[in-house]
């Protein structure tokens, strides 16, 4: 995985549209933080975190991602096919 400027480093898990679920690790970056990583759901759009977890136990990430997953799926397929048309 490529650094950030801050030192940390980011991989794409998944990616629907313009939503993406990524990996963040900031083992690297001079971060005091004890988790493992964190998980977030980031709009490429908006250059944004959408939501984001801390994870300290790979069983609790396995959950989070999936979650992660099925949302941004369901946002890509809701600004495809908006409400009313």
């Amino acid at each position: 995985m490529p650094n950030c400027r801050d030192g940390s480093k980011t991989a794409t898990l998944q990616r629907y549209g313009d939503y993406e679920v990524r990996l963040v690790d900031f083992s690297r970056s001079g971060s005091t933080a004890e988790c493992l990583f964190w998980l977030e759901l980031y709009c490429i759009t908006t250059r944004s975190s959408l939501d984001s977890y801390r994870c300290d136990d790979l069983d609790d990430a396995e959950v989070i991602a999936d979650c992660l997953v099925s949302r941004a799926k369901q946002l890509h397929d809701e600004s495809k096919y908006p409400a009313g048309r």
